[in-house]
């Protein structure tokens, strides 16, 4: 072979060689790279299914305000029961246990100012409790046991006990007890627990609420009882057993204080604690009325 087809053999060798080191270099690169591109696409893949995830899982709405306000319990509608100044102020003469007692006759006037209606139900058919019902914002109701029903022999009919307090105070005592703080004196006579059958007996005030027809009439039953909103009850002077006994010779001459307490035990709910100065406990619920005896008679205040 000359030298000529030497020179081109060893220079076709040494272009190959070089061209086979370029491929093994680059076959290494690729092999290097290789963990780092995968690491890569194993995020993206990650965060792909993550978000996928979160598009197909149902999320929690953010509320709108109706549906927050919805969510709060309905406020609660309480009866306010009032106590008018006693009218129809009289004596007169009655038979106790044979013998003749000075009575002192009026008629008194409950009626109920609250947001809500007085209704008492039979709690049960075993005995004669008593569950208030209490009415709220959004047409429901809650029961709170109340007390009593009792059967009124006189009346015959059922009666809701210890509903009213009846008492007559000399005029210089009523005010001495006051000025104590309510705390030192008694009244002259009293009437302490004295029941009552509960009705509509007439439409003392229009007020929200206030429905235009009796809603708990005069059936004075064990089942239900109340008093409306802006309604009231009457015990005129004439029912039976409505007085106040002062004993069997007439109050010396002077002026007097006839107090009458509407639920003087705080049976019955006019806010959410019972305890509201404003609408619970005997100085919201009371009304005076004073009066003049003369000679046995009850006469007109003197100027």
């Amino acid at each position: 072979m000359n030298l000529g087809w030497q020179s081109l053999l060893l220079s076709l060798t040494l272009l190959a060689s070089a061209a086979l080191l370029e491929t093994a270099r680059a076959s290494d690169r690729v092999q290097a790279s290789a963990p780092a591109s995968e690491g890569l696409h194993a995020i993206r893949d990650s965060q792909a299914a993550s978000l996928e995830r979160r598009q197909e899982t149902p999320t929690e709405p953010i509320p709108t305000l109706a549906e927050t306000e919805a969510a709060v319990p309905p406020a609660l509608l309480y009866p306010d029961l009032r106590t008018m100044p006693p009218a129809d102020l009289h004596f007169a003469l009655h038979q106790v246990e044979g013998r003749v007692h000075f009575i002192l006759r009026f008629s008194n006037f409950t009626w109920n100012a609250g947001e809500g209606p007085l209704e008492l139900l039979e709690a049960s058919q075993v005995n004669t409790d008593v569950s208030q019902v209490i009415f709220d914002e959004g047409g429901g109701w809650v029961q709170r046991p109340s007390g009593t029903f009792i059967f009124h022999p006189t009346h015959q009919h059922w009666h809701f006990e210890d509903f009213s307090r009846y008492q007559v105070w000399g005029l210089a005592e009523y005010y001495a007890w006051l000025d104590s703080g309510r705390t030192e004196g008694q009244p002259f006579w009293e009437v302490s627990k004295s029941s009552s059958c509960l009705m509509d007996g007439w439409m003392a005030l229009a007020l929200p609420g206030t429905p235009p027809r009796q809603t708990y009439p005069e059936r004075c039953a064990r089942e239900i009882q109340g008093i409306s909103v802006g309604w009231g009850d009457v015990y005129y002077w004439f029912l039976p057993e409505h007085w106040v006994d002062v004993g069997e010779t007439p109050p010396p001459d002077g002026i007097y204080i006839l107090r009458s307490v509407v639920d003087p035990f705080n049976r019955i709910f006019e806010s959410p604690d019972g305890l509201d100065p404003a609408r619970d406990g005997d100085e919201a619920n009371e009304a005076v009325v004073p009066f003049y005896v003369q000679g046995g008679y009850i006469v007109p205040l003197p100027e």
